[in-house]
Parts: structure tokens; sequence; C-alpha cells
């Protein structure tokens, strides 16, 4: 199985079988089949569908959930990132559920254009937050300044920015993104592409966060995990699953931190105002976390 297999999207021809199998999915499906085959007397297809719906099963245990080290003590700085899906159900709800989170910092992927007068709307329910849209539909909302440095075509329909923030009085970058979603699209030259934005160095984005339209166990990440701690991995516990709601099966939305960024505790919430979950993290800078040898 890709899944335990250390191919998994690694190759253009096994990528859309690894993003079209999540475990809860085959194990669904292979019970679904194993009920259907003993209606029927087909003993050994039960038997064979059992025990694939069992093997699923704990694949989906395995790789679906995080074991974190969350901290007691809450972070200085909140973050935010969410997919709002264009606000297709009401820039409304998604201002609500933001104003909840509270966070210093909010990222938004297919944050609209602000053409709908949804900028208004953000400065009535976000009033000490300053917006900051950028092309490819990305709006950043901060406690402070934030602004874009340079923006980034990502192969196919994809895209990111590079952003400087000033937030309650830390300095920091990130860069955020939206990779190109299609399955049969090789995820390799986004990622690529990506790397190069993101090189170690006293230069280098502390965060790195987006709807990257991949799974958190894809053989991708390999490169970034020398340098960058996945935030959900590090301080985040639960099912990691973000897309889509309202029964979500795969996590593409992601949080990437270098080892200056202190972490403290990173969740998942649950809204109806997109099709994504939206990802909460708490963390502080400057921090020094590598590990020590």
């Amino acid at each position: 199985m890709l899944w335990l297999s250390g191919l998994r999207d690694r190759h253009p021809w096994t990528a859309p079988l690894f993003y079209a199998t999540p475990p809860v999915l085959t194990c669904v499906v292979a019970l679904a089949a194993a009920t259907g085959c003993a209606a029927q007397r087909r003993r050994v297809l039960a038997t064979a569908g059992l025990a694939l719906a069992v093997v699923c099963a704990w694949t989906f245990v395995l790789e679906s959930f995080v074991r974190g080290d969350p901290r007691e003590v809450e972070g200085d700085l909140r973050g935010l990132l969410w997919n709002t899906q264009h606000g297709h159900r009401g820039w409304e709800q998604v201002a609500r559920q933001v104003r909840e989170v509270d966070p210093d910092v909010a990222w938004l992927v297919e944050g609209g254009d602000g053409s709908d007068g949804a900028d208004e709307l953000w400065k009535r329910e976000l009033p000490g937050h300053h917006l900051l849209r950028m092309p490819g539909g990305f709006l950043v909302l901060a406690r402070g300044r934030s602004e874009m440095e340079s923006y980034h075509p990502l192969p196919a329909r994809g895209r990111a920015a590079v952003v400087r923030h000033e937030v309650l009085g830390r300095v920091f970058r990130s860069v955020v993104c939206d990779v190109y979603g299609n399955p049969f699209h090789d995820r390799g030259p986004s990622f690529r592409r990506l790397g190069e934005l993101v090189v170690d160095g006293d230069a280098a984005p502390e965060l790195v966060l987006g709807d990257f339209n991949t799974p958190r166990q894809s053989w991708h990440w390999r490169a970034w995990e020398a340098q960058r701690r996945h935030v959900l991995e590090a301080v985040g516990e639960g099912y990691d699953a973000t897309w889509p709601l309202p029964t979500p099966v795969l996590s593409l939305d992601h949080v990437w931190a270098t080892w200056r960024v202190s972490l403290h505790r990173a969740w998942l919430g649950w809204s109806l105002a997109s099709d994504h979950r939206p990802v909460v993290f708490e963390f502080d800078l400057p921090g020094d976390e590598r590990p020590r040898r």
C-alpha cells in the first residue's frame, strides 16, 4: 500500500493513487464491500474485504493522528491559517469565525479580492488589524504591519507570496502559498520552487504556510524536515485532516516553522464557513529550538 511504502507520491505515476486513497476512505469502502459479500455468502471475498478494512483502519490510526507535545503556557502570538473558499458561504460567517479565534496574524488563502465589499466587513469586525491584499487571493490580517516583499507564480495555477510582518514588537517573515491541487499534477516542481524561496539562513522566512493541496504524509516534505518543523506534528494533537468539510479525509493545509520560532500549541478548528478546517497555532519570536546534540 502506497500509504505504508516509501513511494507515496514520489513519482507522478504513484501520486494520483496516493491522493485518491486516504486510509479512512479505503477503510469505509473495504468494509462496505465485505458487508455486501457477506450478505451474498461469498465468504472468501468477505474475509478478504474485512482483512483489508482492518489494515486500512490501522493505517488510518497510524498516519492520520498527530501526537505532538503542546505546552501548557500560551504563546505570545496566535496565528490562523485558513482557506476560506473565496467566501462562497458568506464573508460574514468567515469573519465571525476569525473574530472568535482572535489571531494576531491571520493568513487567508482564497481570501477574495475585496470587490464584493468584504474589506469594509473586515475593518468593522477586526478594527485593530491591518489588512493586506495580495495577488492570487491572499489576504493577511495583522495586529501591526504586513508588507508583501515579492509574489511568485508556481507551476500550473499555483502561487506564493513572501511577506514581512511587524506584529506586537516582533519582526518576522512568512511565505504563504496555494499549490495547484489537480491530483494528476506533479507536486515536485512546485515544492522545488517553494524551496528556492525558503532557503535556510538568517534571511529565511520563519513561517511557511498555506494550502499545499498535499497530504502531511507526502514524500515531498522530506527535504524540509531538517530545517523546519510541521507545527501540528510538533505541538498539536488529534485528527489531522483539513478537507473537505463536513467530513475531512485529507490534510492539505499546513504550517511549517524554522527553529527560530518557539512553538507552544496548535489545533484545527471546525467551521461550516468553508470546506477547509482552520489551522490555529501559538508561537513566539525569537527562539532557538534546534535539537541539542
